[in-house]
């Protein structure tokens, strides 16, 4: 199986200051602050060269999750059902912090069910199954410019 694993920033970061607001009023919130009105954090999983894309927050209808422990890529394949992107099925190999402010719809969608990609509807040419298992959100309505960050780098990349 191909590796993806090579890309030049080592962790989230950003210069948007959007984002730098979000972390400095996370970080000001005390713990007499309503939990429904603090920022919520979650992770997406994806490839480094899609870093580009997320500039103006995850699309509608896009997913992540609230496990806060970071995974291998082919780990996180399987346990967020994560179709084959490519004929090699490469896992992804970056992960990226969602940061949303109250307000922002999230839905948990709890533990991933099983899935399978028939070979005729993914770019393998197999079917491939996932296992899941992985708490699963979806961001409705996406989130909000500022809210990704620069791509982290998965273990084992």
């Amino acid at each position: 199986m191909a590796s993806n694993c090579t890309f030049a920033p080592n962790g989230p970061t950003t210069t948007n200051p959007l984002a730098i607001a979000v972390a400095i009023l996370t970080g000001l919130l005390s713990g007499d602050t309503p939990q429904s009105q603090r920022p919520q954090t979650f992770y997406h999983y994806g490839y480094a060269s899609m870093a580009s894309q997320f500039s103006g927050g995850l699309r509608l209808g896009s997913f992540g999750t609230s496990n806060s422990i970071i995974v291998p890529g082919t780990t996180a394949q399987q346990l967020y059902g994560l179709p084959p992107k490519d004929s090699l099925d490469s896992p992804p190999d970056a992960f990226y912090t969602v940061t949303v402010p109250p307000g922002v719809p999230v839905i948990d969608n709890g533990p991933h069910g099983p899935v399978a990609f028939p070979a005729n509807a993914n770019p393998t040419g197999q079917d491939v199954y996932r296992s899941g298992g992985g708490n699963e959100v979806i961001f409705p309505k996406g989130t909000p410019p500022g809210s990704v960050s620069s791509p982290g780098k998965l273990p084992g990349c």
